[in-house]
């Protein structure tokens, strides 16, 4: 972006504003210079008319406290928290060359290479391992809310994830907290039944307004990671946040490997279904037990043989007229049938506008990168009231064993008798030649017959 006429930190003393990065519907994100030291840095600012708003001034607080406290290679560090001398509200985090991991799977085609996938997903998973024990829930878990950052950036690393954007983050009762070390609660918790996050990346409870806990956050990371495999969402043909809220609620998702962007062995298909589970408690149970399934996983597929580029991939598995068949756990993952999803006020990420923006597009709460550094503009104040309307009851997901629904077989077709019947033309031409002799011989007969008869 271009240069500043102004710098909204004039008079700190602190740090100066080199240019704009990006801004949201909750605040501006600069890149910045530490007054002292000459470092880069990346400030965030609440914006100037909401710095009178205690709730939005105590979401920036705990965003910076839970990006401070939890001190994790994989969660974007803060390093300070303050106002400006007009009184707005902002804090400061580390300088990050790259670019988000949506920007990341664009550059590629849409598709990351599997190995590096599970990688990045893993070290994503490691940050909310330690966001979970410290009792916070992110709630906005997204490919533009994960950032990848350049080479280099970290001796030793190869490539370096880091979580941004915590301010839509939810303290559970009795977890973390100041005292264990961890950010303070909100001093106004958000209502039961207002849906914040983004609707692609919904967990099925977080879209229906319920009480959420960690697992909603494993919901979003085996999106993600479906998105990076699949180069796109399960959902992705619904086009308004009712049908897409529906979708998490009552479809089951097919295997990404029904899209065969790339060859995805059938351990990794399982796992990232599990991790989209309908219900909590048919999901991987913690942040570390789904990154130690994909260690797993990646650690046989650096011990298999590579594929043939020419061999086959398997067979894509056949929609039923409700969905796809499923088994074990995903059948029961499914829910009663006739869910419906309850009216909410939607927060965060995207915009509840009538229609949804394409998937990994930032909405006006999503982050901003510029020029190669980070910058997220935060969490939006909250958008006014779209409230999904309840459903009709819709048909029962498929039960463990159901049959496969496809095509009817063809039937045989019966043989052309006519083509028994037909002559080849060389016996046409004989059959012809034969009825003609035939006929003068009968002709000559039949003259001397009347010549004899006459002489009589």
């Amino acid at each position: 972006m271009s240069q500043l006429t102004y710098d909204p930190l004039e008079g700190s003393g602190k740090y100066k504003i080199l240019r704009e990065l990006g801004r949201g519907g909750m605040g501006e994100v600069f890149l910045g210079e530490h007054a002292s030291l000459g470092s880069k840095v990346v400030v965030k600012l609440l914006h100037a008319e909401l710095s009178d708003k205690s709730n939005l001034v105590d979401r920036m607080r705990l965003e910076a406290q839970a990006c401070a406290r939890l001190n994790h290679p994989n969660i974007v560090r803060v390093t300070d928290f303050d106002r400006t001398p007009s009184g707005r509200p902002y804090f400061v985090m580390e300088y990050l060359p790259g670019q988000s991991l949506a920007d990341e799977a664009e550059a590629a085609g849409g598709v990351l290479p599997l190995a590096k996938s599970l990688d990045l997903v893993v070290q994503a998973l490691e940050g909310l391992s330690v966001a979970h024990a410290a009792g916070l829930v992110h709630r906005d878990i997204k490919l533009d809310n994960l950032f990848v950052c350049a080479a280099g950036t970290q001796p030793g690393v190869d490539q370096l994830l880091k979580i941004l954007d915590f301010g839509v983050a939810k303290v559970l009762d009795g977890g973390g907290g100041s005292d264990a070390g961890g950010p303070a609660p909100l001093m106004v918790p958000t209502g039961t039944g207002v849906v914040v996050g983004t609707p692609r990346f919904f967990a099925p409870e977080q879209a229906r307004g319920k009480k959420l806990d960690h697992r909603a956050d494993i919901y979003a990371m085996g999106l993600v990671l479906y998105t990076l495999l699949a180069g796109r969402g399960p959902f992705d043909d619904a086009t308004t946040v009712m049908e897409m809220a529906k979708a998490h609620v009552l479809t089951v998702p097919p295997p990404p490997s029904h899209y065969q962007r790339l060859p995805i062995p059938p351990a990794l298909d399982q796992a990232v279904l599990r991790a989209v589970a309908k219900r909590p408690e048919d999901r991987f149970q913690s942040a570390r037990e789904f990154a130690d399934e994909l260690k797993r996983i990646a650690a046989s597929l650096a011990q298999a043989p590579a594929a043939s580029p020419s061999q086959p991939l398997a067979p894509m598995t056949a929609p039923t007229s409700v969905g796809y068949p499923a088994t074990g756990a995903l059948a029961a993952a499914a829910g009663p049938a006739g869910a419906n999803v309850t009216g909410a006020n939607v927060t965060g990420g995207e915009a509840p506008t009538e229609r949804l923006q394409p998937a990994g597009h930032t909405g006006h709460g999503g982050h901003a990168t510029g020029h190669g550094a980070t910058g997220h503009s935060g969490s939006s104040p909250g958008y006014p009231a779209a409230p999904l309307a309840p459903t009709a009851p819709l048909p029962e997901p498929p039960r463990a064993g159901a049959t496969q629904l496809g095509p009817a077989p063809m039937p045989t077709p019966l043989p052309d008798r006519s083509s028994s019947l037909e002559i080849p033309p060389q016996q046409k031409r004989y059959s012809v030649g034969v009825v003609g002799v035939v006929m003068v011989l009968g002709a000559m007969v039949g003259a001397a017959l009347a010549l004899l008869i006459q002489r009589l």
